[in-house]
């Protein structure tokens, strides 16, 4: 996620992140959705990562640089 949007997001300056996992409320806030939304519209889509960690149903992991691939790709398709 780009300095900016986490800055919005946290409203705070980036810490180092590599490597960070991340959960589904924290890539809706990314997203500016709500988690069930991200849950039902987002997760799904085939293009989308996969988690890198899976407990259970609930608790589930993405990595942060995953996802930030993920947005900028998202980012690029639109702006076409």
């Amino acid at each position: 996620m780009s300095s900016m949007i986490f800055r919005m997001v946290f409203n705070q300056e980036k810490p180092d992140m590599a490597g960070q996992l991340i959960d589904r409320k924290t890539i809706a806030a990314m997203i500016n959705v709500k988690p069930e939304t991200f849950r039902k519209s987002v997760e799904i889509r085939p293009d989308f990562p996969k988690p890198v960690l899976r407990l259970s149903r609930e608790t589930v992991r993405w990595d942060l640089a995953d996802v930030e691939k993920w947005l900028r790709q998202q980012r690029a398709a639109a702006q076409r």
